[in-house]
């Protein structure tokens, strides 16, 4: 399409007719001659006649066209670029631009950010008066600068200018819809969707553009140089995950190389002990490789592991934190319709068999619970649930239940009281069909009356390492343990784990994983209703394994991230609750949501990696790490063309900001035609000499 920048010059379009007006003005008349012989002349004058005809025609058709070529290049005729906009017609512009910790990414002292926020000026200087615009900073929240798009260019220009590089991780989809609503909202006929970024594939491999209107122009500004050199720390692993002072430490550092070539790289830790080791790993292209470290304590503390390596192109992922508490105690949710702290209930007994020690920072910090006061939060700080004895739980309880165990939380539940059958069937029906429990519950038996009253425990797995304590002769005797009420079960799931068997064979202690998380079912209680379990010295050792083995998953589950939500249980004061608590982040304070009634913690959006320090009436009481995303860390980059639409691909453009002939603002501007047609003119008038000059010629 072309287009006119001066518009108001098109009235002398009629001075082509200039040429055609002096044609006709100046036509030779004819006369009639009488001459004596007439035969050569005639000759001669058909000759001239047929040669001034056409030299009068191409003069003519000369003159016109240089008359026209003149006229045309000072109304300055422009053919629109496949982005541009005819001069009365305005655009809706909205522009994402990635602002994750990947984009920092730095190579010949210019980072992915810095080109992708040159290359944004650069569209938003060429914006026409009564364009509209926005910008979209796409990190784990994205940030519009406007509500939406508006004709403040200069603010615009002035946010981008401003804007800087983070250490989170890029939601391409969220940043997508809002733009996507916002041109929506337009009413403006055009409308472009710019983004600018490095396309890491971690993050924009599942961005789908089916929302995007067809007739919406989308360009696609790769902002990374070609081949990326990185290598980042993505992972820390702890085990145990709980550790104990005097308990050996592994502490693995999981390394990931993002280029082409192999490379050998030194891991050095740093704890705030003033403790120092370094480990060097080879590293194969795109592949990762694990640095292990031994640790022992011999006092408790919590103490602030600092992972590292060489710092290269991008730093964000050169170092990453974790915190190995070797004070905090494991939080246990009780669930029981019994009082917890009144004998002779079960609960009773597991409550103070899970943390004997009062004064101390061994076992496990409890938190009961009735069944109807259970909720999300408590669950939410929950390393592990235990149910005894909980009769009246209502059915959106077992829905919660479900979905923490599903989600990789771990639940003990010991199988005592009247109705522990319906209960169970109750669990069971929210639990995914192809993760059923591990064996049904028929009745409870009560032995008392029956041949000796009671039942006790003769097989059991000593390789399980809930267990395996166990195993040494000098461990307390499990078979000492006397049973007079147990449930009847049904056969045992072949995939769950059969711990503990009576001398009948019914299963006393099975384990199964549902979901991402551990079920352990206990088929017994420690109410002196149902056994002796509460006065033997087996007790406590073996409820404390149980538990240990069942909360021991991976510590990366426990990991946060920069730009999400970040959370932590604090132990209780001396009055058993919380007092004012208040966190320290890397820069300062940071706003926390806190329950005093469970000591949960939560901040609802990290801004920085680094270590958070929770503190109550300003007595330290926990801290923990947060780290950069590792999905930054592997740069490879996905094809925008990859991301295409059918619809989408007749009217997107690609481009980048990082090659030579990679200037998005290319797409915006016209080809202008002016300077084109004074050449024509030009050549006009040259080729009107030539014919004059070859007349000349012919008439001597």
């Amino acid at each position: 399409m072309i287009s006119f920048l001066n518009p108001a010059l098109l009235p002398w379009l009629l001075a082509a007719a200039i040429p055609l007006a002096i044609h006709l003005l100046t036509r030779r008349t004819r006369r009639k001659m009488d001459l004596p012989t007439l035969r050569f002349l005639q000759r001669s004058l058909a000759r001239q006649s047929n040669l001034f005809r056409v030299r009068h025609i191409l003069l003519l058709l000369l003159r016109t066209i240089a008359v026209t070529a003149l006229v045309l290049a000072f109304l300055k005729p422009t053919v629109n670029s496949a982005l541009g906009t005819s001069g009365v017609e305005h655009a809706a512009v909205v522009l994402v631009i990635d602002c994750s910790a990947s984009m920092g990414y730095t190579e010949g002292g210019t980072s992915s950010f810095s080109r992708a926020r040159n290359e944004a000026l650069k569209v938003l200087e060429q914006l026409q008066p009564g364009d509209s615009a926005n910008v979209i900073f796409c990190g784990a929240l994205p940030q519009p600068v406007l509500a939406q798009p508006g004709d403040d260019l200069a603010g615009l220009e002035r946010a981008v200018r401003d804007a800087q590089v983070t250490e989170q991780r890029a939601e391409p989809t969220a940043a997508l819809n809002i733009a996507e609503e916002q041109l929506t909202r337009s009413k403006e006929k055009t409308k472009r969707l710019y983004l600018f970024s490095d396309f890491q594939r971690s993050n924009w491999a599942n961005v789908k553009f089916d929302g995007i209107a067809a007739k919406t122009k989308v360009v696609f500004v790769a902002a990374a140089p070609d081949n990326p050199q990185n290598a980042g720390i993505t992972a820390i692993h702890i085990y145990p995950p709980n550790p104990r002072v005097g308990e050996p430490i592994t502490a693995d550092c999981d390394v990931f190389n993002s280029s082409g070539n192999g490379k050998q790289i030194a891991v050095s830790l740093t704890l705030s002990n003033g403790t120092r080791a370094s480990q060097s790993v080879k590293l194969a292209p795109f592949s990762s490789a694990t640095a292990s470290f031994a640790l022992l304590f011999d006092s408790p503390a919590q103490v602030e592991c600092s992972f590292s390596i060489p710092a290269d192109n991008l730093t964000a992922d050169d170092t990453r934190l974790a915190v190995i508490d070797l004070r905090r105690m494991p939080v246990i949710v009780l669930i029981t319709d019994d009082n917890a702290d009144k004998a002779p209930s079960g609960a009773f007994f597991l409550k103070h068999a899970m943390h004997p020690d009062n004064s101390g920072q061994s076992g496990f910090q409890v938190t009961a619970v009735r069944p109807s006061d259970l909720n999300n939060p408590v669950l939410h700080t929950a390393d592990a649930v235990v149910v005894c004895n909980a009769a009246h739980v209502p059915d959106v309880q077992y829905q919660a239940l479900a979905k923490y165990l599903t989600d990789g939380g771990s639940i003990v539940w010991f199988l005592c009281g009247a109705d522990i059958a319906s209960q169970m069937a109750s669990l069971a029906k929210q639990l995914p069909p192809t993760e059923p429990m591990p064996m049904t519950i028929d009745r409870v038996q009560d032995l008392t009356g029956n041949g000796k009253g009671y039942v006790t425990l003769t097989e059991a797995h000593y390789e399980s390492p809930l267990l395996k304590v166990f195993k040494d002769p000098a461990a307390a005797d499990l078979g000492k343990i006397q049973f007079r009420k147990i449930c009847i079960t049904g056969e045992v799931d072949p995939r769950a784990e059969t711990l503990l068997k009576y001398e009948d064979g019914t299963a006393a202690a099975v384990r199964s994983g549902e979901g991402s998380g551990n079920l352990l079912l206990v088929n017994m209680s420690p109410s002196p209703d149902w056994s002796d379990l509460a006065k033997q010295e087996a007790f406590v050792p073996l409820l404390h394994e149980f538990l240990k083995g069942i909360v021991a998953h991976d510590s990366g589950a426990r990991d946060f991230f920069v730009g999400g939500a970040a959370s932590a249980t604090i132990a209780a004061g001396p009055d058993a609750r919380w007092s004012k608590i208040t966190c320290t982040g890397p820069n300062g304070p940071v706003p926390v949501t806190a329950d005093p009634v469970t000591g949960s913690v939560v901040i609802e959006r990290t801004r920085q990696s680094g270590f958070y320090h929770l503190a109550s009436e300003s007595h330290p009481a926990a801290s923990f790490a947060v780290n950069v995303s590792p999905d930054e860390t592997d740069l490879r980059a996905i094809d925008p063309r990859e991301l295409e639409t059918a619809a989408l691909r007749r009217n997107s453009f690609l481009t980048g900001a990082a090659g030579a002939d990679a200037d998005v603002g290319n797409l915006n501007k016209g080809k202008p035609l002016w300077h084109y047609l004074l050449l024509l003119m030009l050549i006009c008038l040259c080729a009107e000499m030539a014919v004059n000059r070859m007349t000349a010629r012919l008439r001597t």
